[in-house]
């Protein structure tokens, strides 16, 4: 019988969620005095626009910017591991003396000496999605965030609950692999005990081990000589799906590995990644290995949805986002606030539609860059020549989305009917090239040499698309980026 490990990614920032740390603060800021109401400048950062959710967050923010008629400006760096660039984000909005600076920190320790630089010159900061529990007394007037340590609780128990009759028939260790973050410790944490609790009033013994601060920190590390369940934490070096697909892959591999967690967006997507060359999960435990995960991108819904993924614990950034801009503007007009939870919920395959839980599976393109139509009205494929660089057409799409693109291909002539290609696709968060003299990317028309025609490109999301031509009897290269709508 397969050992039965339970393994949990957790992601990596440096940084270490502490909840409800502010307890209730006079709002008394003196820079805001002079203001009048609903003439608010506030300064937002958020951890990155790497994923779905902070881009879900960021859609909250200008929703309720909109309807409190306030300015807010909201930035952030391009992953959760780009700390320093964070810092000086929060360093430039301080220096800009907005009336409320509102914080959701890569790195708790990082952001301690903004925090006094904002105290120092009566800025109020909110924080959101995560606190700042060693921040300077005074400086942090409420934070915004999920019960982060409940919400790893709640994977665990619906984790167990699916996995409970398999670990009792049981002859060996199993592993339950986690990927974290470690500026999501609490949804470990939470995780981790909750589990070795459940499993524990059952009769089974548990070890916890991997990363040093999980095992030093949890309930009961247990003794991993006479386990029957170990739960091996692992974090990547970096917030990167790459990284943390690395991890789950060697989780995966190992032959008494019969469950994984991902504890964000990132690392349940590195876990996804991981399983498309290996084909190891589903929702059959005594099959599969069974994952579940953290937030909701579409690549997370679409395995649930699909029974790859047996369920995750979503949030609601959106409602996050605009009740940090609604704190904000009650500072500024002297209200006293205090720490808000927001909640979370488990979805899974058979309840993503109800009114409960569908408005927070938040689906919000990764950057929602671009067009769904694009038209190309100058295109004709040059001669190959015999020049160093032979002639060639193109069409080079970007999709930032967290979704793949689908795209259809018309091109039209001047003497016979339009011509539609075959779909192709663009992975979210991916650039690709097409050639249209190449049969794998057109299928298997091929494009007249030197006819002139157009190109009417189709997507069912947002795309940046370019034309490009190097023309061998010019000399030349011709680009353009083409009329588009949506």
């Amino acid at each position: 019988m397969k050992k039965k490990v339970i393994t949990a990614i957790l992601l990596s920032c440096v940084s270490i969620s502490c909840l409800f740390g502010c307890g209730e603060q006079n709002t008394q800021a003196d820079n805001t005095t002079d203001k009048d109401k609903g003439k608010y400048h506030f300064e937002i950062i958020v951890q990155s626009y790497q994923s779905s959710y902070w881009q879900a967050a960021a859609l909250g923010i200008q929703e309720a910017a909109a309807d409190l008629n306030v300015d807010v400006n909201c930035t952030g760096p391009n992953t959760e591991s780009d700390i320093a660039d964070q810092v000086n984000m929060i360093n430039s909005a301080i220096n800009s003396s907005p009336d409320g600076i509102g914080i959701a920190a890569c790195d708790q320790n990082s952001v301690l000496d903004s925090l006094q630089k904002a105290y120092n010159k009566k800025i109020p900061v909110v924080c959101f999605d995560s606190g700042v529990p060693d921040a300077p007394e005074g400086s942090v007037y409420s934070t915004i965030a999920s019960d982060n340590y409940k919400a790893g609780e709640l994977a665990a128990e619906n984790l167990y609950d699916a996995l409970k009759d398999t670990l009792a028939a049981a002859s060996s260790p199993v592993r339950i692999g986690e990927a974290t973050s470690e500026s999501i410790i609490s949804r470990g944490m939470g995780f981790i005990d909750k589990f070795s609790e459940l499993a524990k009033n059952d009769g089974k013994k548990v070890a916890v081990t991997g990363h040093e601060y999980y095992t030093d920190h949890c309930k009961d590390p247990g003794n991993i000589s006479d386990a029957d369940i170990v739960i091996e934490v692992a974090v990547p070096a970096q917030t990167t799906v790459e990284l943390c697909a690395t991890e789950a892959s060697k989780i995966l591999n190992k032959e008494d590995t019969v469950a994984i967690y991902g504890s964000n967006q990132v690392a349940a997507e590195g876990i996804l990644t991981a399983n498309v060359n290996l084909n190891v999960l589903g929702s059959d435990p005594t099959q599969n290995v069974l994952a579940v995960g953290f937030d909701a991108g579409a690549t997370i819904k679409t395995a649930v949805r699909d029974g790859i993924m047996l369920g995750a614990v979503t949030q609601a950034p959106m409602e996050m986002g605009r009740v940090t801009v609604e704190t904000l503007t009650k500072i500024a007009d002297n209200e006293t606030v205090s720490d808000i939870a927001t909640p979370c919920y488990w979805y899974h395959a058979q309840n993503m539609d109800e009114d409960k839980i569908a408005p927070n599976l938040y689906e919000v393109n990764f950057m929602n860059y671009g067009s769904k139509i694009w038209i190309f009205p100058d295109a004709e494929c040059p001669p190959e020549g015999v020049n160093s660089i032979p002639g060639h057409e193109s069409i080079i799409i970007t999709n930032t989305c967290d979704c793949d693109a689908h795209i259809t291909l018309t091109l039209f002539f001047t003497d016979k009917d339009p011509v539609q290609l075959s779909e192709v696709t663009v992975n979210a968060r991916r650039v690709r090239c097409l050639r249209t003299n190449s049969e794998q990317d057109f299928g298997n028309y091929t494009v007249p040499i030197s006819e002139q025609y157009a190109i009417m490109l189709e997507s069912d999301c947002p795309v940046i698309a370019q034309y490009g031509r190097a023309d061998p009897r010019t000399v030349a290269f011709y680009t353009t980026p083409g009329y588009n709508t949506n």
